[in-house]
């Protein structure tokens, strides 16, 4: 059931999702945000430190993994919020029916990211040296 105080429109703009001072949920959708990009920094330097991984690990590489991340985490608050308020709206229970999806959806983002991040770096020139090795 929908919350009281809660706006009834499902389709916010994704900006007034993560940005706006007037949705009680924002500055959650803030929260998430900002500690997503530390800990995918932490992720990506733990496997370089290890090295366990086969690309090289340059600051072009940082870059465009943590503005995937970013754009990664901003598609998942904005779908889950639509989504969340659309199954309050019909009476479904989210915590049983959304994670599934939002699961999938963020496996699928994360890797269509990930392999659009390696190869913006193959043609911008930050190929790796170590490749067939």
């Amino acid at each position: 059931m929908l919350p009281k105080n809660e706006d009834p429109s499902v389709c916010l703009n994704p900006c007034s999702v993560v940005c706006s001072t007037s949705n009680v949920h924002s500055r959650t959708c803030r929260v998430l945000l900002a500690i997503g990009i530390p800990g995918h920094f932490l992720f990506a330097f733990t496997i370089s430190f290890l090295k366990a991984g086969h690309t090289s690990t340059t600051a072009t590489f940082y870059t465009f993994y943590l503005m995937a991340a970013f754009l990664q985490i901003w598609i998942l608050l904005c779908v889950a919020h639509w989504m969340i308020l659309w199954m309050w709206r019909f009476h479904i229970d989210p915590d049983n029916a959304s994670i599934p999806y939002l699961t999938a959806l963020g496996d699928l983002l994360g890797g269509g990211f990930l392999a659009a991040t390696f190869e913006l770096l193959f043609i911008i020139g930050d190929r790796d040296s170590d490749v067939g090795d």
